[in-house]
């Protein structure tokens, strides 16, 4: 899944903690960086789910993390 980890990682750092969101996702904090990093297998679809509970993100901010921004654009033009 193709994540936008440097938003991700911005939007962490407003509202939550790196090592706070690995603890609630049950998701090892040495993983959990690696997986941010870029490295790695990348965030499950549960992992996502999880983060976008815990964080929080909106609808359209995990949308636009984990789908990349092609996708948000598209859902974005249905809703207009």
């Amino acid at each position: 899944m193709p994540v936008d980890v440097e938003r991700l990682d911005e939007i962490i750092e407003q509202r939550n903690t790196k090592q706070r969101v690995a603890e609630l996702i049950g998701v090892n904090r040495s993983t959990f960086y690696r997986k941010l990093k870029g490295e790695g297998k990348g965030f499950s679809v549960e992992e996502a789910q999880k983060i976008t509970a815990v964080v929080p993100l909106s609808g359209e901010e995990a949308v636009q993390i984990f789908f990349g921004k092609k996708v948000a654009k598209t859902l974005q033009k249905e809703h207009n």
